[in-house]
């Protein structure tokens, strides 16, 4: 460094001085409030779950607050390519709502797409509509999924938009009730006409089970969930459910039903999929099946739900891709509206778009 004079290099050694104190205070304030998301993260989860922190998007008014544009991301580039994958889409009612435009666009690209990502299956989590007793969002709806049924199943539950306050289904069985479905020879069992499901289904060696029951019957539905899955023990169970992990990514009230009264007493249960509160959040649970305390496996409980972000939630879905011999299932999303990967930058420490979870599944 160059000699300065006396006075200019006391000069800006002040300024040096206010500008780092600046920065530090910046920082201690940045983290401040990770610890405390952390903490909250900590509270009221059963001891055998694994936090994995997620992006905060807590406010429960997503018209009315004005979001950040997502930053571009670079598209994955997955080596080798996946042996096979599912769609995952989420509460799309401002869609139906507001948005038939990106609705529709959705659906024909996983349609467009199912033969290049070798598709085998579309999941929705619920929240189809934003208004149950709207017969032009259920038209809305049934138009853009008719594209893509004509390439894929799909395996739907219900949300509580879907069935209303007083939780009343006629409108959802009308349209996506067991009749609906009934060329799908995938289907073992229904549950109240559509109010539950489940799948049984042969992919490249791996008998997998989807299995759900939507919004406000998952009380009711708990002896007819444990006995598919009591009758199929050879099966990977994937779940299905809208409320089941909170903004904040822990155990719903209805998540803690589940968990423990389903997903721990069931050794072939190894994910769960859920919609309905606002975030991007995986919540790990490390069981111990056969009571030696060692971990037998581990369940993956995830919520992708863009709906609080603009226009609905800018078109982002799920890509949920399997490669066996890596013994790994992978997550990224995808918005076909915006051409672009993730809405949050997938290197961000709380962004859960982006996942790779190594699984037992394919032994």
């Amino acid at each position: 460094m160059r000699k300065r004079e006396k006075k200019l290099f006391t000069s800006g050694l002040f300024i040096g001085l206010a500008v780092a104190a600046a920065v530090v205070f910046a920082l201690g304030a940045v983290i401040v409030g990770q610890q405390r998301r952390i903490k909250n993260l900590e509270t009221g989860v059963p001891s055998d779950i694994t936090i994995e922190a997620a992006a905060d998007t807590a406010s429960p008014t997503p018209e009315s607050t004005a979001q950040a544009e997502p930053s571009p991301s670079p598209a994955p580039t997955p080596e080798p390519t996946p042996d096979y994958s599912f769609f995952w889409f989420t509460d799309t009612q401002y869609y139906s709502a507001k948005y038939p435009e990106s609705l529709m666009r959705m659906t024909e690209w996983m349609a467009e797409n199912a033969a290049e990502y070798n598709a085998k299956y579309a999941f929705f989590t619920g929240d189809f509509v934003d208004d149950s007793g709207s017969g032009e969002q259920w038209r809305i709806l049934s138009d853009a999924v008719a594209v893509l049924e004509k390439e894929l199943d799909i395996f739907a539950i219900a949300g509580n938009h879907d069935v209303g306050s007083k939780v009343n289904y006629d409108n959802y069985l009308k349209y996506y009730g067991a009749k609906h479905f009934e060329e799908n020879g995938n289907v073992t069992a229904w549950y109240k006409g559509g109010i539950g499901r489940c799948d049984i289904v042969d992919i490249d060696g791996t008998r997998y089970m989807f299995l759900g029951v939507g919004y406000g019957k998952e009380a009711s539905a708990v002896s007819w969930l444990n006995e598919q899955l009591a009758a199929n023990p050879d099966c990977s169970a994937i779940l299905f459910f809208h409320d089941y992990l909170t903004t904040e990514g822990l155990l719903s009230e209805t998540g803690k039903l589940l968990y423990n009264k389903v997903v721990k007493k069931n050794s072939n249960v190894f994910m769960v999929l859920c919609g309905h509160r606002y975030n991007c959040a995986m919540l790990t649970a490390d069981i111990d099946d056969d009571g030696d305390k060692l971990k037998d496996r581990t369940v993956y409980q995830i919520m992708l739900n863009y709906q609080y972000f603009e226009e609905g939630g800018r078109g982002y879905l799920a890509i949920i891709s399997v490669y066996r011999d890596l013994g790994q299932i992978r997550i990224d999303t995808y918005s076909p509206i915006y051409d672009d990967w993730y809405y949050f930058d997938p290197d961000m420490e709380f962004a859960k778009e982006r996942l790779v979870l190594p699984v037992r599944i394919f032994d």
